[in-house]
C-alpha cells in the first residue's frame, strides 16, 4: 500500500480523545494510559492508514475535573455531519448503574463520581445531539460494557439523520468497550515493557497497523474489533464488548496494509457472547454475550420445505432418511437471537429464551410455536429457561434481575422473583422441583451475591448464596438434589450444600479460565464444566479432582450438556480461530474415551445454549448476535 493522504474529506468530522493517567485518589495507570491515548492520537493522524487532519482530532490530555467537559463535547461535535468520533482511557467507575469517566481528582467511590468525573450519559447526549451519519465511542476503562447495553444507544436525535442512517451503506453507531459491564480492564503495569499500554487500545491499533490479510484497501470497524477481541481472548485478557447500530460495522476506518489475498465480501460483522449472521474472517471474542436486539414475535407454520414469513425470518427443515443414522440438521430457524433452550420432561415441548424477551414454547412434532410468552424487559431478552421435573412449569430469567414462573397449560406467568439490581444468568430447578436456583451477577459494586434460592411453594427467597467477585455464570443440581454447581466468572467452579446452603469445595487448576457452564452427569459422579480457554473438564464428584479434559474447539465453550444415558456430551463454543473452523462450533464428545465423536456444523455465531431431548434422539442448539441468530434441531440416531 503506497498511497498517503487523507482516507476521506474530514472537513464535517471530528475526533475527541481523553487520556488520563494520574490519579489522587485512584491507582495510577502510567503511564500506559497516556501512551495509548498518544498511539490512538497517531494511528488517527498516520496519512498512510487514516489520515485525520490535526486541526479535526481533539486532545484532552489529564483533564482533573468535570468541569466544562460536557459544554466543551456538545461544542466539538456540534455541526458534525459525517462522523463523530470519541474514544475515552483511564479509569472507569460505577455509580448507580452508570459508567463514569475518570478523571484526576475522582474519588474512591459515591455520587461524587458524577460530579468531578464524567458520566458517560455526557457523552451520549453530545454524540445524540450531534447529526453525524456514522459515530464511534471506544471505551478503554473498566465496566465500559454496560456502554453497550441498549438504553445506552447513540441514535441521532435529529429525524434528517436518521434517514440517512437508515439508507446510507457504512453509517450508523458502533460501541467498542474495552470490558464487560461489571468487568475490569487491564493494562501493562511500568517496567514491564519498554512502553506500557493499555491492553484493549493496544490490539486493537495493532489489528489497523498490521493490516487483515483478505480485506481490500480498506478496513471495516467490525473486522478491526473482531481481529483485536479474537488476540485478546486468544492470550486470556479481559475481553471486549460491543455494539454495533445499523451498518456502522462496515463502516471503513482505515487503510489496509496487509495484501488481499481473495475478492472480500464485507459485510457488518457480529458478536458472540455471546455472537451471528454473515462472517468476517476473524471470529469474535468468546466472552461476550450478544447484545440484545428487540424482534417482533410471530407465530410460524413450519413445514418440510424452505420458507420465509413477511418479518424476514427464513424457516427450514430437512426430511432425513430412515437409514441415515449419523447426527443431522432436522429444523432450523434463522434471524432469531436465541440464549436458552430446554426440552420438557415428556420432550414433546421445546422452551426457548430470545432476543424479544419472550420465552417461546414450541411443539417439538410440528415444529411451530405453540405459544409466546412476553414478560421480561424488551431490552434484556431472556438468558436461561428450564422446566419443572413435572413439566408443567418452566422459569425464565433475563438480564433485567427477573426470574419468572410460567404455568405451561395455561400459558400464563404465575410469579415475578428476582431484584432489578440482579443480572440472572441461569436457572434451574431442583429433581423434587421444590427448589429454584438463579445464578447471579449484580449490579451493586462490592455485591457478592452468587446465587438465589427460592421454595417453589411459597415463592420465597430462601437463601442468599455470596461467593466469587464476579458472579456465577452458570448452575446445576446435582441429580441427587443435595448439591448445586456454579460455573463462576472467577475462574473457579463451586460446590454448594443445600441443606446448609454453604460452600463445600472449590474447585480448581492451572491455566483455569472463567467457567462459562456446568452439568452433572445423570448418575451424579462426575461434573463437566466449559470455560473460555476452549477446554471442557471432567471432575469426579467424589474426590473433586480432574478427572480428564475434552479438547478441540477454537473458541470459548459456551454450553455444555450430557445426554440422557450420561455416554455422550455436547459442547457448543464460541467461533474459534484458524482456517474452516467458522461454523464448527457444536461437537459430540464419547465421555469414556473422552474423544471427539462428531461435529455439528451450520451455526454462524457462538452457540449459547444446548439440551438433549429426554430420549436422547435430538439436540437443541441456539445461537445470537446483534443482527439475529438461529434455533437448530438435529437428529442424532
Amino acid at each position: 500500500m503506497t498511497e498517503a493522504g487523507p482516507l476521506r474529506d474530514y472537513s464535517r468530522s471530528r475526533a475527541v480523545l481523553i487520556g488520563v493517567s494520574k490519579y489522587d485518589h485512584l491507582p495510577s495507570v502510567e503511564p500506559a494510559a497516556a501512551n495509548s491515548l498518544e498511539r490512538m492520537r497517531g494511528l488517527l493522524r498516520d496519512p498512510l492508514l487514516c489520515g485525520w487532519p490535526k486541526q479535526r482530532v481533539k486532545v484532552l490530555r489529564e483533564p482533573r475535573r468535570r468541569g466544562r467537559l460536557p459544554d466543551e463535547l456538545m461544542k466539538a461535535f456540534d455541526g458534525i455531519l459525517d462522523v463523530a468520533l470519541f474514544y475515552f482511557v483511564g479509569h472507569g467507575q460505577l455509580y448507580e448503574d452508570e459508567l463514569c469517566l475518570a478523571l484526576g481528582e475522582s474519588p474512591e467511590t459515591g455520587p461524587r463520581c458524577t460530579t468531578v468525573g464524567v458520566p458517560f450519559s455526557d457523552v451520549r447526549a453530545a454524540l445524540r445531539a450531534c447529526d453525524a451519519q456514522t459515530k464511534i465511542v471506544i471505551l478503554d476503562c473498566c465496566f465500559s460494557g454496560i456502554t453497550t447495553w441498549p438504553e445506552h444507544s447513540l441514535s441521532s436525535t435529529s429525524a434528517d439523520a436518521a434517514k440517512i442512517i437508515d439508507v446510507t451503506r457504512g453509517t450508523g453507531a458502533f460501541t467498542m468497550a474495552a470490558s464487560g459491564a461489571y468487568r475490569q480492564a487491564s493494562y501493562e503495569p511500568a517496567g514491564s515493557t519498554p512502553k506500557p499500554q493499555t491492553y484493549f487500545t493496544k490490539y486493537l491499533v495493532d489489528a489497523v497497523e498490521q493490516g487483515i490479510p483478505g480485506y481490500p484497501d480498506g478496513l471495516p470497524l467490525g473486522p478491526i474489533y473482531e481481529q483485536a477481541s479474537t488476540a485478546l481472548a486468544r492470550d486470556q485478557l479481559p475481553e471486549p464488548t460491543r455494539t454495533v447500530r445499523h451498518d456502522a460495522a462496515g463502516f471503513i476506518l482505515a487503510r489496509n496494509r496487509a495484501e488481499p489475498v481473495v475478492p472480500p465480501v464485507v459485510r457488518p460483522a457480529s458478536p458472540s457472547p455471546r455472537p451471528h449472521g454473515g462472517r468476517e474472517p476473524a471470529p469474535p471474542s468468546p466472552r461476550r454475550r450478544p447484545r440484545r436486539r428487540t424482534i417482533s414475535r410471530r407465530t410460524i407454520i413450519g413445514t418440510l420445505g424452505a420458507l420465509a414469513t413477511a418479518s424476514g425470518t427464513s424457516l427450514l427443515a430437512l426430511r432425513l432418511t430412515d437409514d441415515d443414522n449419523k447426527p443431522h440438521l432436522w429444523f432450523s430457524l434463522n434471524s432469531i437471537g436465541v440464549h436458552a433452550v430446554a426440552f420438557s420432561p415428556d420432550g414433546k415441548t421445546l422452551a426457548v429464551g430470545s432476543d424479544d424477551a419472550a420465552v417461546q414454547v414450541w411443539d417439538v412434532t410440528t415444529r411451530t410455536i405453540a405459544a409466546s410468552l412476553p414478560g421480561h424487559d424488551e431490552n434484556r431478552g431472556v438468558t436461561s429457561v428450564a422446566f419443572s421435573p413435572d413439566g408443567k412449569a418452566i422459569a425464565s430469567g433475563s438480564y433485567d434481575g427477573r426470574v419468572l414462573l410460567w404455568d405451561v397449560p395455561a400459558r400464563t406467568s404465575t410469579a415475578k422473583l428476582g431484584r432489578e439490581t440482579d443480572m440472572v444468568t441461569s436457572v434451574a430447578f431442583g429433581p423434587d422441583g421444590k427448589t429454584l436456583a438463579a445464578g447471579i451477577i449484580s449490579h451493586l459494586r462490592g455485591d457478592n451475591v452468587a446465587i438465589r434460592l427460592w421454595d417453589i411453594a411459597t415463592r420465597k427467597n430462601i437463601a442468599t448464596l455470596t461467593g466469587p467477585e464476579y458472579g456465577v455464570e452458570s448452575v446445576a443440581f446435582n441429580p441427587d438434589g443435595k448439591t448445586l454447581a456454579s460455573g463462576n466468572g472467577s475462574d473457579t467452579v463451586q460446590l454448594w450444600d443445600i441443606a446448609t446452603r454453604k460452600s463445600i469445595a472449590t474447585l480448581t487448576g492451572p491455566n483455569l479460565y472463567n467457567s462459562v457452564s456446568v452439568a452433572f452427569s445423570p448418575d451424579g459422579k462426575t461434573l463437566a464444566s466449559s470455560h473460555y480457554d476452549g477446554i471442557v473438564r471432567l471432575w469426579d464428584v467424589a474426590s473433586q479432582r480432574i478427572l480428564g479434559t475434552l479438547t478441540g474447539h477454537t473458541g470459548s465453550v459456551t454450553s455444555i450438556a450430557f445426554s440422557p444415558d450420561g455416554k455422550t456430551l455436547a459442547s457448543g463454543s464460541s467461533l474459534g480461530t484458524g482456517s474452516g473452523t467458522a461454523t464448527e462450533t457444536l461437537r459430540l464428545w464419547d465421555v469414556a474415551s473422552r474423544r471427539s465423536i462428531a461435529t455439528l456444523t451450520g451455526h454462524t455465531s457462538s452457540v449459547t445454549s444446548i439440551a438433549f431431548s429426554p430420549d436422547g434422539k435430538t439436540l437443541a442448539s441456539g445461537d445470537g448476535s446483534y443482527d439475529g441468530g438461529s434455533l437448530r434441531l438435529w437428529k442424532l440416531s
